[in-house]
């Protein structure tokens, strides 16, 4: 039996886009576990550009970053139904971007 890992919650707190959200952090080399994903997160598409989310997924504020030398803007969502932390990278220089789980809150 395999465990899975969990993102490990840090104490601080930041302010990110007018929601304050615990800060989530992993190991680079650890994938975080989707065993948690209601069916609805599940059937996400991943890492591909203008896949549609759900509607249960609440925006929780976006930033931007660089990408090379192109500007790109990251959006945080949580699924109101299972707790999935989603960021929604839009860049338009790469269609194999997009949806990638972050954590769980």
């Amino acid at each position: 039996m395999a465990l899975h890992p969990r993102p490990v919650r840090n104490r601080a707190w930041r302010h990110n886009g007018g929601f304050d959200e615990p800060q989530l952090s992993m190991t680079k080399t650890t994938p975080p576990a989707e065993d948690h994903l209601c069916a609805a997160c599940a059937g996400i598409q991943r890492n591909w550009r203008k896949a549609p989310g759900h509607p249960e997924l609440m925006q929780r504020g976006n930033r931007k970053e660089e990408r090379g030398s192109v500007q790109v803007t990251v959006t945080r969502y949580v699924c109101e139904h299972c707790g999935t932390v989603w960021d929604y990278e839009n860049n338009k220089q790469n269609q194999h971007v997009g949806w990638s789980v972050i954590g769980r809150v």
